[in-house]
């Protein structure tokens, strides 16, 4: 089997390539996102999160080298694929009060376990699901229903979940390390996440791409920090 990250990849591209060469299909409106701080554009600075990243050296890549709430130097993936797709530069968190409605017609950007959001104190997926929703009347006030409606449905919706349940319950508090093995909690979460979409799939368009994204993929600076320091005592 095609490892995730290369599945992600080719759904984007194929994405892409077919609204950009199919006439018949209707254009990719707006990008919305969902999901971790793997993808967050700075909603967490405008609630009372647990981690931050409004601060040096957060943004030194950024236009202007200001840190925005991105988990990372620079733009995030949603940022390169809105921009792929001629939409915006940048993804705005939809938390920002500056973020008018206008600017939902071109999309705006957790965990899966009870017990991540306890330690992290995010939104859940079934929040920022409802924000669609929310966002959705908001854009009905400024353009019309049939052309909000018509936006959320043929925007592009990606779903990024998963990094902070297994950085947070697995390794940093093996809580769930001593209930079940990793390929375990892997469909623990899949499956909250398959509820969660059925309930709540409604208020989603037709395109969406999801990510379920493992902490071997990459290597955050803390786990590097407390491994050096876990093996030098």
């Amino acid at each position: 089997m095609p490892p995730l990250s290369s599945l992600l990849l080719f759904s984007l591209f194929h994405l892409l390539h077919h609204s950009t060469t199919t006439t018949s299909a209707p254009p990719i409106t707006a990008i919305y996102v969902l999901g971790d701080s793997t993808v967050d554009p700075g909603n967490n600075n405008f609630l009372p999160a647990t981690f931050k990243a409004n601060h040096y050296p957060y943004g030194i890549d950024f236009p202007g080298r200001v840190p925005t709430g991105r988990f990372c130097d620079g733009l995030i993936a949603p940022d390169y694929m809105a921009g792929l797709l001629g939409l915006k530069e940048a993804i705005p968190p939809y938390l920002d009060p500056a973020v008018t409605d206008r600017d939902l017609l071109t999309g705006g950007g957790s965990g899966l376990d009870d017990l991540t959001l306890k330690v992290t104190r995010a939104l859940d997926l079934t929040t920022q699901i409802a924000y669609i929703k929310e966002a959705l009347n908001r854009m009905e006030r400024t353009v019309g229903r049939e052309k909000g409606t018509w936006t959320v449905q043929n925007a592009m919706f990606l779903i990024s979940v998963g990094t902070n349940d297994m950085v947070i319950n697995y390794f940093d508090l093996p809580t769930r390390a001593l209930q079940c093995s990793p390929s375990g909690y892997s469909d623990f979460l899949l499956y909250r996440l398959r509820s969660t979409i059925r309930v709540r799939h409604s208020h989603l368009g037709n395109n969406l791409i999801y990510t379920h994204t493992h902490t071997y993929i990459y290597i955050y600076p803390h786990m590097s920090v407390y491994s050096k320091i876990f093996v030098e005592h």
